[in-house]
């Protein structure tokens, strides 16, 4: 089995190679640099380029799964780049057509359900409200479109908030983590009422070696716990005991984001047991 892996070099991707590796399969990454995290992996094939610039012999090759991690501007929601980065996925996913692809599997995002609060099931129609979350919705769609009458799985996981191994700096954890580590006496806040679906990195690496072994002809898989979580709950289980003061209320509640959300669980538990 080939698969081709795209932004195999972030938080995600650097937690799955270390699995992937271990199946019997043959693993093509796709990067603009072999850093220090790939050079120490065997058994990876290394494409030196980007989405935008692919180096031509990849689309000379045949490709089992097309793994698409790959996303810039994660730091900024709002970012009109989003639909410059959409364009460019387009054309790659477009060209690897050529490659007798038999699954794309992609990471979406729970930001596709838009505003709606509550349990939301992968049946739901979506409405997105950030500039991220509407590019990578038209991506699915896209998707869809051009692999209609071709016998190719599409697998969309909508990923829910992550915790595990070592977040991003910008999401909620990884900023405590950073605060605690550098003995920061403040951590400063919103109100922390919001709910949230939080769930470990390591049930989407489990859900993606699944996808990876077996045939699961569902389009939209929700990743995440099934389980709402108070952003203060979950601060102060990270900040307890330690010498750190919260200070609620620092910054104003996001407007762009629904205040208590979380995901329907019943796919995924199907597919992983």
């Amino acid at each position: 089995m080939n698969i081709l892996i795209t932004g195999a070099t972030g938080y995600i991707g650097k937690h799955l190679i270390s699995e992937i590796i271990k199946l019997n399969c043959k693993i093509f990454i796709l990067s603009r640099k072999k850093n220090i995290f790939l050079k120490k992996k065997k058994n990876l094939i290394f494409y030196k380029g980007s989405l935008e610039k692919p180096p031509k012999k990849i689309f000379k090759e045949k490709f089992d799964i097309l793994l698409h991690l790959a996303w810039d501007n994660l730091d900024d929601y709002q970012s009109k780049k989003h639909f410059k980065t959409l364009n460019i996925h387009k054309k790659f996913i477009n060209k690897m057509m050529r490659c007798e692809l038999k699954k794309i599997i992609v990471t979406g995002t729970c930001a596709e359900y838009g505003l709606k609060d509550g349990k939301l099931y992968e049946k739901y129609n979506v409405n997105p409200v950030s500039n991220y979350a509407i590019a990578k919705n038209d991506l699915r769609t896209y998707i869809k479109k051009i692999i209609h009458n071709k016998k190719i799985i599409l697998n969309w996981i909508r990923v829910f908030h992550l915790f595990g191994g070592k977040e991003p700096k910008k999401t909620i954890i990884g900023q405590i983590k950073y605060a605690i580590r550098n003995k920061k006496k403040l951590f400063k806040m919103s109100s922390g009422e919001q709910s949230k679906d939080y769930t470990s990195i390591y049930i989407l690496i489990k859900l993606i070696t699944s996808l990876i072994i077996k045939d699961f002809n569902y389009e939209v898989i929700n990743c995440c716990s099934g389980k709402p979580i108070k952003i203060i709950k979950l601060v102060k289980k990270y900040t307890n005991y330690k010498k750190i003061k919260i200070i609620r209320n620092y910054y104003p509640v996001r407007n762009n984001e629904p205040f208590k959300s979380y995901g329907s669980n019943y796919i995924i538990n199907k597919i992983l047991n």
